[in-house]
């Protein structure tokens, strides 16, 4: 099977189209073919496919230079052979320069299979090279779109330098107001770039050239009305076959957007972190107001406690003096100290409730398995200056009842809840009192009538739910709240209380609930009063190991020196070791004891710490330094402070607090002597 040939024939004589046809055939082509002889006939047949087009140079009502001539009139490519019997040479030429790709001779008709296997070959690769031709220009349109519609520039430059661009692309108008023309005649990238960045920006791009590498960096550069804008500029350089860097290919890209959102949000996170500073420093001052406003509320009670303690301390001491025969009476005077040491007692007992409150602050101290209802107990004692007595004053009448079942142990932080009792308690009482001082101004007849105040309510319980939970209500007869309180309550600075009021309590109580793992809530009615439901998880009971007790005296007398500024103190003191019969020696500053004990022999040091001329600090320092051996005990009024700081003094071994006991003391003494 031959190939398969399509040929137009432009021939008059059907002999003649047979022999062309035949020598085709012996050239092993498989031929199709069509003969006319007119231009009419020719027209028509061009609108089919061939593959060659032979045509007879002579013919009555034609000829091949007309075919010719009719055939570039059409936006076709075919190859086109003139063959003849009688053609010369000028008309050959004549033929070739019309377009012809050959011509034969009918006598030398053999040369027609090599022209047609030519002609064919060389209309292949005119067809493949157009092909190419239109694909280039197809992709060159497609490559010009794309970089033209695209948001970046495009651009290329030479190595030679960092100014030399040969191509940028048309968003350069849109982004500088500048036209690609203006950019590559006067090399305007360095003088467009900012001033600020000019050195840096032009000294990245030398080394990129430099060392052949990507440069890639965001710098601002200056429109032509000289705005300021943002661009992200990255290029790497173009090498071709054999490695040589031709060209750098790079990219622009408007971030000004971008760079002035990222300015604006770092702007307004410098006045953000201001603003938390400024409201760190208004919380911690707040907060340092709630803490002396409480403090405060409980000087005020404790002052009418040491008040209550002081007076038969006074009065029975200024008996006694003024009345000197009545020594003799033992069973009066007997009583009467008794009073004093039970008064004195319960002034003892005041401080240390006192010490107990700010010891709440200790940062240090961890969770622990505690009783829910101790903590309760001790904060109602705490607090029964403001409800009880301070209440009376204002002619209210509180009664603060407690509901306490045993309950396991919960895992808490127990200064920590002290203070949310402690703010809970206060509040309640302040919401009774305003009850009953706004219920007398508006029936000022119930003040005079009444000889009896009426009694309002604080109830503090505590009970188990499921097994899971431990339940705390605190339920007063108050005020109430409204609903727009209620609902704001719990908010940091939200107050009811106006000037007198940080509105940090309720904030902070529901913050240390929640650190115990907690719920709280409340119910409330105008009028009625509110009662607040705190739950906290039951954790697990550790069994606290018992202290063991040192013995209650030491094992013989020692020689003891005695620092202690204050003359009755010191009295008092030298008076608790002697009865032990310890040998005592006293000093009233930290100065006079250093040079006795330097000048003495002892086995045991007490020293209070705030003293003239030498504290007892820098006097244990020399102490400790001539003597290690010696054991120091500090009695410090500042004893509680020091152990809930955990300040460490090296110099000292035991501290204990003032007023010291005369069985605290010889504890300690016996403690150091083992």
């Amino acid at each position: 099977m031959g190939v398969y040939l399509r040929v137009l024939l432009i021939e008059d004589s059907e002999n003649d189209a047979i022999l062309v046809t035949r020598e085709l055939k012996r050239g092993d082509y498989d031929v199709t073919w069509e003969r006319v002889e007119t231009p009419e006939e020719m027209e028509k047949a061009l609108a089919k496919d061939w593959d060659i087009i032979l045509s007879d140079y002579h013919m009555p009502h034609f000829s091949g230079l007309t075919a010719l001539a009719l055939l570039r009139q059409k936006p076709l490519d075919i190859p086109f052979i003139l063959i003849s019997g009688t053609i010369g040479e000028s008309i050959a030429v004549a033929a070739m320069k019309a377009g012809a790709h050959d011509y034969i001779m009918k006598d030398n008709i053999s040369r027609l299979v090599p022209a047609v296997q030519r002609e064919l070959r060389e209309a292949e690769i005119r067809h493949s090279h157009h092909l190419a031709q239109e694909e280039l220009r197809d992709s060159e349109e497609k490559y010009r779109n794309l970089v033209e519609n695209i948001p970046s520039i495009t651009y290329t430059s030479q190595m030679d330098r960092e100014d030399s661009v040969i191509y940028i692309s048309p968003q350069l108008q849109k982004f500088l107001s500048l036209s690609a023309a203006e950019w590559m005649t006067n090399d305007l990238w360095s003088k467009r770039l900012h001033l600020d960045d000019r050195k840096w920006v032009q000294e990245e791009y030398k080394n990129a050239y430099r060392n052949e590498k990507s440069f890639c960096a965001e710098y601002r550069l200056l429109t032509s009305d000289n705005r300021e804008v943002w661009a992200h500029d990255e290029c790497a350089p173009i090498r071709s076959k054999d490695g040589l860097i031709l060209f750098m290919q790079g990219y622009m890209v408007d971030i000004t957007k971008r760079k002035q959102a990222e300015i604006a949000l770092q702007e307004s996170n410098r006045r953000l972190e201001k603003a938390l500073e400024e409201l760190e420093k208004m919380q911690k001052k707040l907060i340092r107001e709630e803490r002396i406003n409480a403090l405060g509320q409980m000087a005020a009670g404790i002052a009418h406690d040491f008040n209550n303690a002081l007076s038969p301390i006074c009065g029975f001491s200024e008996l006694l003096l003024a009345s000197p025969q009545s020594l003799e009476n033992k069973e009066k005077v007997t009583r009467y100290l008794e009073l004093i040491h039970t008064a004195a007692e319960d002034a003892a007992g005041t401080v240390r409730r006192l010490r107990e409150f700010y010891r709440v602050r200790e940062a240090k101290e961890e969770f622990s398995s505690l009783d829910l209802n101790e903590v309760i107990r001790y904060v109602v004692s705490l607090t029964q200056p403001k409800w009880q007595n301070q209440a009376q004053e204002r002619g209210v009448m509180i009664d603060v009842e407690t509901q306490l079942p045993a309950i396991p142990a919960v895992i808490g932080h127990e200064s920590s809840l002290r203070e949310a009792l402690l703010n809970l308690i206060f509040n309640a009482v302040d919401a009774i009192v305003q009850k009953v001082v706004q219920e007398k101004t508006q029936r000022p007849h119930l003040a005079t009538t009444s000889n009896e105040s009426q009694t309002e309510r604080i109830i503090l319980s505590t009970h188990c739910d499921d097994e899971k939970s431990i339940i705390l209500e605190i339920s007063d007869t108050g005020t109430g709240m409204s609903d727009e309180v209620r609902n704001r309550c719990f908010e940091p600075f939200f107050s009811t209380k106006g000037e007198k009021g940080s509105g940090l309590g309720l904030a902070m109580v529901y913050g240390i609930v929640k650190r115990h793992e907690g719920t709280i809530d409340l119910e409330t009615e105008l009028g009625k009063g509110t009662t607040f439901h705190l739950v906290f998880p039951i954790g697990k009971h550790e069994e606290k190991a018992e202290a063991k007790q040192p013995g209650s005296d030491a094992s013989h007398p020692l020689r003891i020196l005695l620092a202690e500024d204050d003359d009755i103190v010191r009295q008092v003191l030298t008076e608790y070791l002697r009865v032990d019969l310890h040998i005592v020696t006293t000093a009233s500053n930290g100065k006079e004891g250093w040079e006795k004990f330097c000048t003495g022999h002892f086995d045991l040091v007490v020293t209070d710490r705030a003293m003239p001329q030498m504290g007892g600090d820098e006097m244990s320092v020399l102490i400790k330094k001539e003597n290690s051996k010696v054991p120091i005990i500090l009695v410090s009024g500042f004893g509680d402070i020091i152990k809930s700081t955990d300040e460490q003094i090296p110099s000292v071994d035991i501290v204990l607090s003032k007023p010291v006991s005369m069985a605290d003391l010889r504890q300690a003494v016996a403690k150091c002597s083992r």
